[in-house]
């Protein structure tokens, strides 16, 4: 029997996307509404219902309470934003999350996917995700692939729930894995250890892509865990001498187990490769306002002698697969107007 049906679950337990340009709320507040009662139908049929807490609720003004949206001011416009988090989520089943997202894809105003997370869960508490001191000392112990740190908050009590999360990579990038006791973190709601890939920008779009270009079957809710599996690998560095490349290394037990189960998913990833239209988009939405402060304090000229310098340090720093973007990029806007504002949603 496969472990998916009992020990281990997969599911996208955070989405969030963006409504461009709007330039008057109301169409917005309309868009939010609609959403609130497409999930308030959706678990009306559902056998659960939206946890707050450890209480459950199905009205449709409850789930419009869990959504988290940013509404922008009338007379200033810009984008607005819906991120459904993983309460309200996993009140849904597979199929229901997958139609959802459907509805998401298929509205009239244009929609953005920024941040989508890939959870899995084992509901053993340790045959095949350890807990997260485990992981750690892994981390510590260097036995990790594809990431170029980690970091860590919480604090571990032997004996007890541990609120310790281990992240690989920097939870401010566009992909990082996180290990944690979910048990701890939703007081006794969820009681797994969990392994998350929190995934932004054009990887976020891709795996919602991913998820809806096919009709739904039972294998679907699963191949989720094929960005997992893509996403972070752990090897045995006491295994080999140390001039040893780490990815020639065994991996680590519990790993290796874990993997022979995701990999036997079916499922393709493909390689995402990051767009010009991506980089200025989030120096549209990230870095603008940082930008304007330097301006606004030091004046036109330090800003410009600030913004310069960054640039040339950010040069000799480029790896080659950026410097393959630049040489593409030049080929795509040698006949467009020069001022990146007018690239910056294509």
């Amino acid at each position: 029997m496969s472990p998916f049906s009992s020990d281990l679950g997969v599911r996208i337990d955070w989405l969030q996307f963006t409504i461009p340009c709007i330039p008057v709320f109301e169409p917005f507040r309309r868009f939010s509404n609609s959403l609130a009662a497409d999930l308030h139908d959706e678990l009306i049929q559902s056998s659960h219902g939206v946890v707050q807490g450890r209480a459950y609720s199905r009205s449709a003004r409850s789930v419009r309470g869990l959504l988290v949206a940013y509404n922008p001011p009338d007379e200033v416009p810009g984008d607005g934003f819906v991120g459904i988090p993983g309460d309200c989520l996993r009140a849904l089943s597979g199929r229901e999350v997958w139609r959802l997202c459907n509805w998401i894809s298929a509205q009239s105003l244009p929609v953005r996917f920024t941040r989508v997370d890939v959870a899995l869960d084992d509901f053993t508490r340790g045959d095949w995700i350890p807990a997260p001191s485990v992981v750690l000392r892994h981390a510590e112990n260097g036995d990790y692939c594809r990431y170029r740190s980690h970091s860590f908050t919480g604090s571990y009590d032997a004996g007890a729930t541990s609120s310790l999360t281990v992240y690989f990579g920097s939870r401010h990038s566009d992909r990082f894995v996180r290990f944690y006791d979910k048990s701890a973190e939703s007081q006794g709601l969820i009681d797994s250890h969990r392994l998350e890939l929190v995934s932004r920008g054009s990887f976020a779009g891709e795996v919602v892509s991913r998820f809806v270009s096919s009709e739904w079957d039972d294998s679907q809710q699963w191949s989720l865990t094929g960005w997992i599996s893509q996403a972070i690998d752990f090897r045995d560095r006491s295994s080999a001498p140390a001039e040893v490349h780490l990815d020639r290394l065994p991996r680590v037990e519990w790993w290796d187990r874990l993997s022979r189960v995701l990999s036997s998913v079916s499922y393709s990833v493909p390689v995402v490769k990051p767009l010009l239209a991506d980089k200025l988009w989030w120096l549209d939405q990230q870095v603008s306002p940082t930008l304007a402060i330097v301006r606004e304090v030091y004046g036109s000229y330090q800003y410009s002698r600030y913004v310069k310098r960054l640039a040339d340090v950010g040069l000799s720093r480029l790896r080659e697969d950026q410097l393959a973007l630049i040489r593409l990029a030049r080929l795509e806007i040698q006949d467009l107007d020069s001022d990146p504002s007018t690239l910056r949603f294509s």
